[in-house]
């Protein structure tokens, strides 16, 4: 049936070659089909072995006490120090709540 099977002078009719062109065809979808498989149950099971480390690592939480959240205005107002620290966190796109401000001080300077 198959033409590797065939004799060197013998010749095979178009319908045998379409059977056997099929017959290659399923067997190579077959093989894909396993490969796509083992490559899935590998995958999972790097997946499971990755989390489980992770889950392991000890989580260290930071806390602030409450003394170091204390702004020292100098000089300035609170409006003017709300203004002063929304366009830092604008500027350095940080969110407002995740920046620590210890003091604003104004610094005057003189025309000479």
């Amino acid at each position: 049936m198959l033409i590797f099977l065939a004799k060197a002078d013998e010749t095979i009719g178009f319908g045998e070659a379409i059977l056997d062109a099929l017959f290659i065809m399923v067997v190579v979808f077959a093989i894909l089909i396993v490969l796509m498989f083992i490559i899935k149950g590998v995958s999972l099971y790097l997946d499971r072995n990755i989390n489980k480390k992770e889950n392991k690592e000890p989580v260290i939480e930071v806390k602030q006490s409450i003394k170091e959240n204390v702004l020292n205005l100098i000089e300035v107002s609170e409006e003017e120090a709300a203004l002063i620290m929304a366009i830092v966190s604008d500027q350095t796109e940080i969110p407002l709540e995740e920046l620590v401000f210890k003091s604003i001080k104004l610094i005057r300077s003189e025309n000479k």
